[in-house]
This record gives structure tokens, sequence and C-alpha cells, in this order.
């Protein structure tokens, strides 16, 4: 009876252990997910509590350091007029610091993605107590940050949040800063932002032009961009300050407490690269404004690729859904793919429009390219590539090895961690 009762209890035991294997085999990856998930949580609350943009942190007592004066007449580069309701914060902020801005230059409008260095900016006039634009005679001299912009200013702040990559204006406004600045003999202090593009080095490293040795994108903030271009390619060396962002980390965007770009508006890094390519179209004006991949319904493009090319693009981190529009400036009907990009992280811009073109090539769409197409890239070589001119071997190997020597000359500008991650075609 004893006998019977220890095999008993020894295969209720059993039975338990099968059940307890069986039940962490079950439950484990849901609850090591829910750790994580609460450790990430935990993470971006406090990065969200102790993050600090640098224009939060500048103090009047910086300013009166770096330029030596009690009452400092001070400029400031940015991305909006001070008339804007965002523009008007900025300016608003630092006069609560007892910091007064006398000037503000901005980049000028743009219809597209273009390269572009057109300036603009505008006076403070203490008479009416308002922003004016300047006279017409140095509104007509003045189409690049040049010397006569410090002319009656100390110090001239830098606040722009810029988009992550090349084709922006910011990179070659930096570049003019930096130059009048130092024949000027005047400071420059940049007050530092995120990238939003977060820490991803990759694309062609441009070789002409005002942003010549910065790839088309870059991974790194402002402060360290200005950094690098003072230390690395400006000839002349600017006094250049950096007021570094509090408890940034370039993994969490979100937690930089401003507007974080989201879905389609990713795709803009993407579509940019393709608007100088004939027959595409990027849905300019549509719903998926400059985040589309269309053709002209005009072009028999078989449903079969567009499904192929969805697959692709996917597999690369893109979400994808079938898109048509009616293209009123072209009168005509164009019909593709409407991008959504949910983790920059996770998507190689230029890799993906490589792969765009290939694609479209390769299933017998002739491509042009307009000039724009070889200065948004910063290099000839795509197009050669594409035009069967250098093989891809040759491509790759000129771009990584740029990429490559891009990062060692620029690691001793790097400010926060982790350090931005060069992506190798």
């Amino acid at each position: 009876m004893l006998r019977g009762l220890r095999h008993i209890i020894l295969q209720c035991v059993s039975l338990l252990k099968i059940f307890f294997v069986i039940s962490l085999i079950c439950f484990l990856p849901q609850v090591l997910f829910f750790v994580e998930h609460r450790r990430d949580g935990a993470l971006k609350e406090r990065l969200e509590q102790e993050f600090r943009l640098g224009i939060e942190l500048l103090t009047q007592e910086m300013v009166q350091e770096v330029t030596h004066r009690a009452k400092a007449s001070v400029g400031l580069l940015t991305h909006n007029t001070p008339t804007s309701s965002e523009g008007g914060i900025q300016v608003a902020m630092l006069q609560q610091k007892g910091i007064t801005v006398n000037k503000v230059a901005y980049p000028a409008k743009r219809e597209s993605s273009a390269v572009s260095d057109a300036l603009t900016y505008m006076i403070y006039d203490h008479r009416i107590d308002a922003w004016r634009m300047p006279s017409k005679e140095a509104k007509e001299h003045m189409h690049a940050l040049d010397t006569s912009f410090f002319n009656d200013i100390d110090l001239l702040l830098v606040d722009v949040q810029d988009s992550g990559m090349t084709y922006h204006a910011y990179v070659q406004l930096i570049m003019q800063a930096l130059r009048a600045g130092a024949a000027a003999h005047k400071p420059i202090m940049v007050l530092d932002r995120p990238n939003m593009l977060g820490n991803k080095v990759e694309g062609p490293v441009k070789h002409d032009g005002l942003s010549q040795g910065v790839p088309l994108r870059y991974g790194m903030t402002i402060g360290e961009l200005t950094q690098y271009c003072n230390s690395c390619l400006s000839d002349a060396k600017a006094d250049v300050h950096v007021v570094a962002m509090q408890q940034y980390h370039r993994k969490v965007p979100s937690a930089a407490n401003i507007p974080v770009q989201k879905g389609k508006e990713y795709a803009h890094s993407l579509c940019a690269l393709l608007e100088h390519v004939a027959p595409i179209d990027v849905g300019a004006g549509s719903e998926y404004d400059r985040a589309a991949i269309l053709l002209p319904s005009s072009i028999q493009f078989p449903e079969r690729c567009w499904y192929q090319l969805q697959v692709h693009l996917q597999q690369m981190g893109v979400s994808c859904a079938q898109y048509r529009y009616y293209n009123k400036h072209k009168r005509r009907f164009c019909r593709g793919l409407g991008l959504q990009i949910n983790d920059m992280q996770m998507v190689d811009s230029f890799a993906v429009a490589l792969t765009v073109l290939d694609f479209f090539k390769k299933n017998g769409v002739r491509l042009s390219f307009d000039p724009l197409f070889d200065a948004t890239l910063g290099t000839c070589k795509v197009r050669e590539y594409l035009q069967e001119k250098v093989t891809r071997e040759e491509l790759c190997r000129s771009i990584n090895q740029d990429l490559e020597h891009f990062y060692r000359k620029a690691f001793g500008s790097f400010l926060y961690h982790p350090l931005p991650q060069v992506a190798l075609l």
C-alpha cells in the first residue's frame, strides 16, 4: 500500500514538473517582454523628466563670459522667423533670461528639398518695438550669412532644428556662420538640439560645396556638426561654444519634449533623394506629401512589380500601401506606393533609395536625372552607376571608404552616447 502511495506521489510530482516546464515555455517570453517594456518605459520617463535643450540651459552668465560684456547684443540663427509662433517662443525664452536678441537669420523658403543656402533675416526695431525686414540695400546685399551680419552684434546664437540630412540648407549656413564669425572675430554659441533621424551615418560624403566632407545622413546633433565643421572643414577657425543638452539619448528622440517626426514625415528623408529622377513622382501636395513612390498611370508598370517592390521595401523597414492620386501641376494620374517609416533607426534611407532606382531600372523604367540629383547626393557616382558608367562594386567601395574616413575625423566631435553608427553599403 505504501509502495502504491509513493508511486502516486511520484507521478504527481512528475506531472507538476511537466506543467511547470510548459508554463515556463509559454509565459517566459511574455514576462521578459513585460520587464523589457517596463525598463524602456522607465528610461524614457526618466529622460523626459531630466532632458533639457541647449536653449533651456543657456544663462546670461554664459553669454557674458563669452562676450566679456555685461549687456551683449545677440544675433540668432534659427529655423523660424521671429514673428512665427515657434520663433517667437525662442526669442521670448532668451529675453526671459535677460539676453537681448537684435537680429534673427533663417533660411529662405524652398519649394522642394533641393540644396539652398539662401538667407533671410529680420531686425528688431526698438523705436517701434517690433521686428522688421532690413532696408532694401541691406536685403539685396545679404544673400548669405557673411561678416556684415556680425557688424552690430557681439555674439551669434545658433538654435537650429536640422533634419539630419545634408540636402537641407543648415549645413551650408553653419559653414557660412563659421567663416563669417572667424573673419569678424565674433564668438558663436550653439544651443544644441537632437538629431531627429537618430544616430545612423550613411550615404555619399559630399565632395563639393559648403557641405563638402559631410555625409548625406550624418547622425550628429547640430552642436556636434558645428564642432566637426569648425575643426575639420573650415579654413579659418571660429570661436565656437556648444551648450550641450542634458540627459540626451540618441535612440529616444521622443524624450526631447519637442514634436517628433513620425510615419510619413520620416519618409521625406527617402523621397527627397528620388524627386529629382523622372518619371518618379513623390506625391508632392497629396495625402502622402513627398512620402510616396509613384509612376504616371500612362506607364504600364505591372501590378506584380509593385507588389515585389512593396515586399522589398517592407523587408528594409518601410511600410507601404497602394496609392493613387491626381497630380494637378502635371495634370496626370499617378499610381504606386504610399510610404510610412515608424522607426528611422531601422531604415537606411540611401540604401532604400538605391534599391528603388535599381528596381525600376531592371524592370524597364527609363530614368532621367535633373542637375539637382547630383547636388542632393553630393556626388555624380550614383547617377553614373545607374547609367552603367561605374560598377556597383566601385560605387560601394567609394562610399564606404569616404564614410569610414569621415567617422575617424568626426570622432572627436561627438558629445553624446550611444555614438553614431556607420551604415556601409
